[in-house]
Formats: C-alpha cells, structure tokens, sequence
C-alpha cells in the first residue's frame, strides 16, 4: 500500500512508462459508484468508465447503486443496464447513506481489481488507466485533489478532517475521502 509520502522507484516508473507494460495482459475490473440526485452525470460516468475498461481489461463490469435517489438516477442506471450486459444495478430502497453504498458496492463486485469512484463525474474516471499501471506496486491507490474548487469553509472542514483520520491512523493519506481508488478485492476481503 502507498503512503502519501512514498515514492515510486526510478525502476519502477521506467516498467510504468515501457511499451510492455501497456501491452501485458490485462485483467479483470470493477468498477462502481453509488448514485444520489446524478440523473445528469449518471450515463456519462458510465460510458467514461466503458472506454476505459475497454483499453485496460480483459473482462469487466460496472456496477451502479441506486441510493434511493428521488430523481430519475435508477431509472437511467437501469437503462444503461438494458442497454450493456456487464452493467448491474443495485437499489437501496432506502437512502442508507454512501457508506452502505460503497459497501454494496464492494459485495456485488467479482473481479480482482475494483475501481471505486462518485457518480457526480467530479473526478474523472479516465485516471484509472493512471491507477492501473500502479496496479503490480500496490493493493490500494489513492488518488488526490490538487485543486479544490469549494468554498474556503469546506475546504477548511476537509483540511481538519483528513488530519484528524491521518492522526487517529497513523496514516500519510493525503485525501482519504477522494472519490477516485483502486484496490485489489482480496484486500478488502481480508477486511472484516
């Protein structure tokens, strides 16, 4: 697992960065994202993470969870889910909150690599082809804002808040609450 302070050995990024790597064989992903009030961004984040897929993984599925939401987020997961055969939706039938959500989330998903990420499209989940490549240093990759665009206020909250977690954890995470990560699933198995 990464460290918001480790680095990658000059060795290793030359592998990221060789010919080879992009031409290795790919494996099986993931990926999900739970929904709430995202009828705008829903199908886009969807069909991102489609062409993604495409160029990295072997098999794949996209896993959608419907939290409740009172718009129309369901009824388009379930389009999308009509129109692609790996795209499966999940519907809480109540709005159990995005903590239930990515748990459903990680339950549903069968591939080694699962790839988590928010259906409001604000991180763009074309970086997981980024986080992919990383995939052979690390169980877990966390990615990070480098601009925020929110009000001083949340971006003060955020501030107290990833130090609190970093400080209760013993941990060097920059962001743990980012919205884009991949994972190996035998990671989260272990998990109780």
């Amino acid at each position: 697992t990464m460290h918001g302070n480790e680095k990658i050995s000059k060795k290793d990024l030359s592998a990221l960065q060789s010919p080879e790597s992009d031409s290795a064989q790919k494996d099986r992903i993931s990926v999900f994202f739970p929904v709430y009030k995202d009828e705008r961004t829903v199908r886009n984040v969807t069909e991102k993470a489609i062409g993604v897929l495409q160029e990295i993984a072997d098999e794949y599925e996209i896993i959608i969870i419907n939290d409740c939401s009172p718009d129309r987020s369901g009824e388009i997961a379930d389009e999308l889910a009509r129109e692609y055969d790996f795209i499966t939706v999940i519907h809480h039938e109540k709005n159990l909150g995005y903590g239930s959500a990515i748990r459903s989330g990680f339950a549903a998903a069968r591939y080694e690599w699962i790839c988590l990420t928010d259906g409001d499209d604000e991180y763009e989940i074309r970086d997981l082809k980024k986080l992919y490549k990383l995939k052979d240093f690390y169980d877990l990759i966390i990615t990070f804002r480098y601009v925020k665009l929110y009000s001083t206020f949340r971006i003060f909250v955020s501030w107290v808040y990833n130090a609190c977690v970093r400080f209760l954890f013993r941990t060097n995470y920059r962001d743990i609450s980012t919205g884009l990560r991949l994972v190996r699933k035998s990671l989260i198995d272990e998990t109780p």
